[in-house]
């Protein structure tokens, strides 16, 4: 080989090696096969099958269709399970809580892709058959376990027949039975919970030291496929673990994630970073063993919206930080490693047609749905409209490609959706 062909030759290599080292460097959401197949609109001012006939100060009916702050495929058909929050005004109002259950089909070849179909509605009650409501006054400070205030955020199936629900106040972690009268509360260590409750966030911040930030308790949960471990994530760092920002709310980046070991009750806690202390954590879904998606965004909308996001996150590799009492509000020990992320699907990307003035504040819930005819995934998002009078709840669905999700560890039968969009 002469020079000429070894100086060639060498740029060639030279080049090849650019070439795949920058497609190494190309972030995963920039190769990620995912496409919106569509948006079912429920109005703001539909009524779900609650029969509930009074009107709630403010002039919101008990019956409104709305807050859908969680969502969570049955196992069964085209079925999901639908959880509205707290109900309007921020609690303060005693709104039944409730759960929805919707019949969501995916039709790719039709005008009207994605419907969704109200088919029941069940109140949530205590162990005692006591209606659970949004109201953040509706607590027993002598004794809080008969507290009947509720801020329910996120439902996970539990075995066959029974679910389990997170609560804001708590935090709590709540076992349902088919009947949807509460069985029973999973442990949730100390830490995470406020010892002085009130009625409004500023008075329960003023009074507590420790535990999590009013209305930024377990906002996601997510069970892994094995069944056999949960993982709950509060919305904002603890009292503890963040410092003093504007009003009720404290800021940080460290959010907790407690880890439940559903069949021991043992626990550990890893750290989960926000990209700034101005974005929360919206929802957890398992993928595999270890991995999750995680919705953080910010708390704005319309043309203000500046972060709208779902993380593809793996937990090995994490530090258990159980031990660690107070953590600093923006930067961790050097033998802390915190759960690893890397963005997933950001909801302002231009494709989506979701920002701009109409862009919603709330995404909420995530559901992995019955797997499509061509094998892609069905991923299902709901947007939380805040039961506002002019803005209609969203349940949006995305497919995404089985080679974006490599660990994807549910069994999921095919759904009857035709073709391919």
């Amino acid at each position: 080989m002469s020079d000429c062909q070894a100086l060639a030759a060498r740029k060639f290599r030279a080049a090849f090696l650019l070439i795949a080292l920058s497609w190494l460097l190309v972030p995963a959401e920039a190769r990620t096969e995912i496409r919106l197949l569509g948006v079912a609109t429920i109005p703001a001012d539909a009524s779900d099958q609650s029969g509930l006939p009074e009107t709630l100060v403010g002039g919101v009916p008990q019956n409104r269709l709305a807050g859908f702050s969680g969502i969570e495929y049955s196992g069964h058909a085209n079925r999901y399970f639908v959880l509205p929050d707290r109900g309007p005004l921020d609690g303060a109002v005693p709104f039944p809580c409730r759960l929805q259950e919707f019949e969501i089909v995916i039709e790719l070849n039709s005008p009207t892709p994605v419907r969704a179909t109200l088919v029941g509605t069940n109140q949530l009650k205590t162990e005692r058959g006591e209606q659970l409501v949004g109201s953040a006054a509706a607590f027993d400070s002598r004794d809080p376990t008969r507290s009947l205030r509720f801020d329910p955020e996120a439902v996970r199936r539990f075995g066959e027949n029974r679910l389990i629900i997170s609560d804001e106040y708590g935090p709590s972690l709540s076992v349902f039975d088919p009947a949807r009268s509460r069985t029973s509360q999973l442990p949730v260590p100390e830490k995470f919970c406020v010892k002085h409750l009130a009625a409004t966030p500023s008075d329960e911040l003023a009074g507590n030291s420790t535990g999590r930030q009013p209305n930024a308790g377990f906002e996601g949960i997510a069970i892994n496929p094995s069944g056999e471990t949960l993982y709950a994530m509060v919305q904002r760092p603890l009292i503890q673990d963040s410092q003093s920002g504007v009003g009720d709310k404290r800021i940080g980046v460290n959010c907790r994630v407690l880890e439940l070991n559903l069949k021991t009750s043992a626990t550990r806690e890893l750290v989960y970073r926000l990209d700034n202390s101005k974005t929360g954590v919206s929802e957890l879904l398992a993928v595999g063993p270890r991995q999750l998606l995680v919705i953080e965004r910010d708390s704005e909308l319309g043309d203000a919206a500046r972060s709208k996001k779902i993380y593809k996150v793996n937990l090995s590799d994490t530090t258990d930080c159980s031990q660690i009492a107070s953590l600093s509000a923006d930067e961790l020990p050097n033998d802390v490693r915190p759960i690893q992320k890397q963005l997933f699907l950001d909801f302002l990307e231009p494709r989506w047609g979701l920002a701009g003035p109409n862009c919603p504040e709330k995404f909420e819930g995530l559901a992995f749905g019955p797997t499509l005819p061509d094998g892609r995934r069905l991923l299902i998002v709901t947007v939380d409209n805040d039961f506002k009078p002019n803005a209609p709840s969203l349940i949006l669905a995305f497919a995404v490609d089985p080679d974006d999700l490599p660990e994807f560890g549910w069994d999921r039968r095919a759904s009857s959706a035709g073709g391919r969009k």
